[in-house]
């Protein structure tokens, strides 16, 4: 939850379908140009599938589960392809829900394969849902010290970004919560722009 929000955050003129609850909105992989950094930014699969099929693996056999989701392959090709004909990868941003932070061998497995797909370029890790969470804007750092960082069991990181990926809703418009909401999603936009802008700009 969170990755095409992420999208329209960096692309808000993109026609992109965001979703609040868990499943996945992207079928297909799809750039869409972000013309205030000038780049190209692409929208892949989520990869819950993965996640789900790992587990139930592991109830109906003794064996440790190897499993390649469609979904992963899908992002895998995806990226091989936009390297080589693209132009190049020069940031890969894995994005993940608060919600689902402590899978950290999945973050692990997904860091190593998609790391030696795109080379050495920076990865990025940006956090969404804090809000769902109950995490203020304030708080959202420590909540990156006890979750994030060498806890994700991922390789370098270069930068993250803690963030609510989700507008505030309009029908609560002029309420004290539309407010904290709107606060919260604009500081996060500004957050964003500002990691993914330091790589590709």
């Amino acid at each position: 939850m969170g990755k095409s929000s992420l999208i329209k955050m960096l692309c808000p003129t993109a026609d992109v379908r965001s979703s609040n609850n868990a499943g996945s909105c992207t079928k297909e992989p799809q750039g869409y140009p972000c013309s205030d950094l000038r780049c190209q930014v692409h929208d892949t699969p989520g990869l819950t599938e993965e996640i789900q099929r790992s587990w139930f693996a592991r109830l109906f056999s003794r064996k440790k589960a190897q499993i390649s989701s469609p979904e992963a392959e899908k992002v895998e090709e995806y990226l091989k392809d936009v390297k080589v004909k693209g132009g190049g990868v020069h940031l890969l941003i894995y994005c993940m829900s608060g919600e689902r932070c402590k899978k950290t061998s999945l973050h692990a497995k997904n860091y190593k394969r998609f790391k030696d797909v795109v080379g050495n370029v920076p990865v990025v890790v940006v956090v969404t849902g804090l809000d769902i969470c109950q995490i203020s804007w304030e708080n959202r750092e420590n909540w990156w010290s006890k979750y994030g960082g060498e806890n994700l069991g991922m390789g370098p990181i270069a930068g993250h970004a803690c963030i609510t990926a989700q507008p505030p809703d309009p029908k609560i418009f002029g309420t004290p919560n539309y407010i904290r909401q709107n606060d919260f999603y604009t500081n996060s936009c500004d957050l964003v722009f500002n990691l993914v802008g330091r790589y590709v700009t």
